[in-house]
């Protein structure tokens, strides 16, 4: 069976060099488009599809009829993160999901010392040793709406965290975009829906992501996989 390759290093492109680090900087993102070569993208897309698509969940939050019923001045809305989309976490060794991310290659593939490694040049701290794991596919209709991701109930991740995430789309998708706030401005946008790309992002800051579209004719396999490794800070 093949399988992801044992590194991070060796399934991107060469990135540019010196990366611009996200420490100090207003802007909490860097994107690096179609910084997976293309034969590995071909590869992950197709052990994504084959072994990780049955130990997905469908995750489902949707908008509340009463957070517009229920408002009784104007200008008082506010909205909670909304979702759908399909996710399988990959931190107990025992679900089948991890099972199925360890047989392929993807826990070790995201747990790699280059990754972290890039993870740390590019977001400019110091990283923890095991990241958080999660995988996400899009299908047409799925989205996330404008959330932080900020957790002041948890000590080690009220102060930000950085994430590394891994987008490899099919060719079936059209469009889906990353719109994230800067300045105080929901004003910067990433096109994601290209082959693949790498995001280092140091959290939390407002963002969300579009509905993905499909070409015409192909809404039952377009998809967009999303691999996520949260660092901890140290």
């Amino acid at each position: 069976m093949s399988a992801f390759p044992t590194d991070f290093a060796s399934a991107i492109r060469s990135a540019k060099n010196p990366y611009p680090v996200i420490r100090g900087d207003a802007n909490r993102l860097r994107w690096f488009p179609r910084l997976i070569r293309p034969d590995v993208r071909a590869t992950a897309l197709q052990l994504l599809e084959t072994h990780l698509t049955p130990h997905l969940r469908l995750a489902r939050r949707p908008v509340d009829p009463a957070l517009i019923a229920d408002m009784t001045q104007n200008y008082t809305e506010a909205l909670p993160k909304s979702l759908r989309n399909h996710t399988a976490m990959l931190n107990d060794p025992r679900s089948a999901a991890s099972k199925a991310a360890k047989a392929i290659g993807l826990t070790a593939f995201l747990t790699s010392t280059s990754l972290k490694d890039f993870a740390e040049r590019v977001s400019g701290y110091p990283l923890s040793q095991t990241p958080g794991l999660q995988v996400i596919c899009y299908h047409p209709g799925d989205y996330v709406g404008p959330h932080n991701d900020h957790h002041p109930e948890e000590a080690h991740l009220r102060d930000g965290y950085v994430d590394l995430q891994i987008t490899l789309t099919n060719d079936d998708v059209a469009h889906q975009s990353l719109l994230y706030e800067h300045n105080g401005f929901f004003n910067e946008v990433v096109d994601i829906a290209i082959p693949s790309g790498v995001s280092v992002s140091h959290l939390p800051f407002w963002h969300q992501v579009t509905p993905l579209q499909a070409r015409r004719g192909r809404e039952a396999t377009a998809r967009r996989w999303l691999l996520l490794a949260s660092f901890v800070r140290r």
